[in-house]
């Protein structure tokens, strides 16, 4: 199984320096601090950083935050993207996930060649990030936002 640690994680995501941060290893560290479970999966130019969460009786929900990483130009309906699903519906299974929640970091306007969502995939109604993030340089506009 492509299960990656911490280190190889790091060396995938060099290749996409605009990876959304909830998918850096620091990230998945943090949430382990509050009781998540991590696992990250590569395969090909494809990987995610999946957060498991415990629930009663050995059960547990899976979240990958702002994933799957991968070229934005990638055809979702190729053999690495389906190796890809399996693997991860194989490490769900093994940690009993009884669903898991992709938000992928897509803007809605993004054109992605393929299907979207995936096969078996439904648009939830519920969002858990926000649905945008934008930075502001404070330096420049200082004196406006501040009156400084």
């Amino acid at each position: 199984m492509p299960i990656v640690n911490k280190e190889e994680w790091k060396q995938f995501l060099e290749k996409y320096p605009n990876a959304h941060i909830l998918q850096d290893a620091a990230w998945g560290d943090l949430k382990s601090e509050f009781g998540w479970d991590v696992r990250r999966i590569v395969v090909g130019d494809v990987g995610a950083q999946i957060l498991f969460k415990s629930l009663p009786m050995g059960y547990s929900v899976a979240y990958i935050p702002r994933g799957p990483v991968a070229p934005l130009e990638m055809d979702w309906r190729s053999d690495v993207w389906e190796e890809f699903l399996a693997q991860v519906d194989a490490t769900c299974h093994e940690q009993r996930a009884i669903f898991l929640k992709v938000e992928p970091d897509l803007w809605e306007s993004d054109s992605v060649p393929g299907q979207l969502p995936p096969a078996g995939f439904q648009q939830s109604p519920h969002d858990i990030q926000p649905s945008r993030t934008i930075l502001i340089n404070l330096q420049e506009k200082k004196k406006r936002f501040w009156g400084t």
